[in-house]
C-alpha cells in the first residue's frame, strides 16, 4: 500500500543521498513504489540527457497533478503550458514565450533597467537607513521581497505596494501580486496524500482548501488589473511593456483565462 514512501520520509531531507545509495545497489536507473504512483529515477549525467534532450519529445508531456489543477482552476487550468500534453496547442503557446515575452532583448531590459534598479533601492532605502541606524535587518525577507518586487515590475510594471487603494472597498485592489507569489511558492511545494493513496484524499481537506483560495484570490487580482489596463489603454512604448502588455495584444487573440494562465507560469 506505502511502497517506498515510509523510506522517503525517514530520509527526510537527505533523499539525495538516500537515491545515491539505491543507484550503487540497482543502478543509475531504477524504480520506486510511491503509494499507488510508480516512479522512475535516473542518476546519471548520460541518462538525463538521454531522457532530457535526445528524446525529449517522448517525455514532454506531464501526467495530471492535483495541486496543480486546484491552484489554476477549470477556467484556465488546461492552458498552463507546463501541463499541456506536447502538440500543436503547447507549441504555439511555447512560441509565445520565446518570440514576445522572453526574447534576448527583453531580457537584456530586464537586467539593464528593472534588476539594477530594485537592487538600489533595497539598498537605499532598508540596508543603508539599518546599517547607520545599527539596527538588525531579516535580509532572507529583503531578498524575498526584492525578487517579489521584480516579477511584480516585469509582469504588471508595478511593485506590489502600489495596488493598494485605501480609497476603495473593492477587495481586488487590497490583494497584493507580491502575497500571491509569495504563497504560490509555498502551496506548490505543498504535499499531497491523495497525489499518492487517492483513498485517503480527505487528509488532504484544508490544503486542498487553501489552493482554492488561492485560486480565488489569484481571479480577483488578474481581472481587476486586466480590467483597468483595458480601460485605460496603457500601453507603453515596444521595450517598455510588461508582460500584460504583449499578453493583451490583438494579434495574440488571447482569452483572459489563457492570459491568466500565462501570467501564472511566468510568475512561478
Amino acid at each position: 500500500i506505502l511502497g517506498n514512501l515510509p523510506h522517503l520520509m525517514i530520509a527526510g531531507g537527505n533523499r539525495h543521498r538516500y537515491f545515491a545509495r539505491l543507484a550503487k545497489e540497482y543502478g543509475p536507473i531504477f524504480s520506486l513504489q510511491l503509494g499507488s504512483t510508480p516512479v522512475i529515477i535516473v542518476s546519471s549525467p548520460s541518462l538525463a540527457r538521454a531522457l532530457l534532450h535526445t528524446h525529449d519529445k517522448t517525455f514532454a508531456s506531464r501526467p495530471p497533478l492535483i495541486n496543480a489543477r486546484l491552484l489554476m482552476g477549470d477556467e484556465y487550468g488546461e492552458k498552463i503550458v507546463t501541463l499541456l500534453p506536447y502538440a500543436d496547442e503547447w507549441k504555439e503557446i511555447r512560441k509565445l514565450y520565446i518570440d514576445q515575452l522572453f526574447t534576448p532583448r527583453r531580457i537584456r531590459e530586464f537586467q539593464m533597467d528593472i534588476v539594477p534598479h530594485e537592487i538600489r533601492r533595497l539598498i537605499e532605502t532598508q540596508l543603508v537607513p539599518a546599517s547607520h541606524a545599527g539596527d538588525a535587518i531579516n535580509l532572507t525577507a529583503c531578498i524575498e521581497r526584492l525578487i517579489e518586487d521584480i516579477i511584480c515590475r516585469i509582469i504588471v510594471r508595478r511593485r506590489s505596494e502600489n495596488f493598494f487603494d485605501e480609497s476603495t472597498t473593492n477587495i481586488a485592489t487590497h490583494l497584493s501580486l507580491s502575497r500571491l507569489i509569495h504563497d504560490l511558492t509555498n502551496l506548490l511545494g505543498a504535499p499531497l496524500v491523495s497525489e499518492f493513496l487517492p483513498f485517503l484524499g480527505f487528509l488532504d481537506y484544508k490544503t486542498k482548501a487553501a489552493m482554492r483560495n488561492w485560486n480565488s484570490r489569484f481571479d480577483s487580482f488578474m481581472d481587476h488589473v486586466i480590467s483597468e489596463r483595458e480601460k485605460d489603454a496603457v500601453v507603453g512604448k515596444e521595450l517598455g511593456r510588461d508582460i500584460l502588455d504583449m499578453l493583451l495584444l490583438p494579434e495574440n487573440k488571447l482569452s483572459r483565462g489563457g492570459i491568466k494562465a500565462l501570467i501564472m507560469v511566468s510568475e512561478s
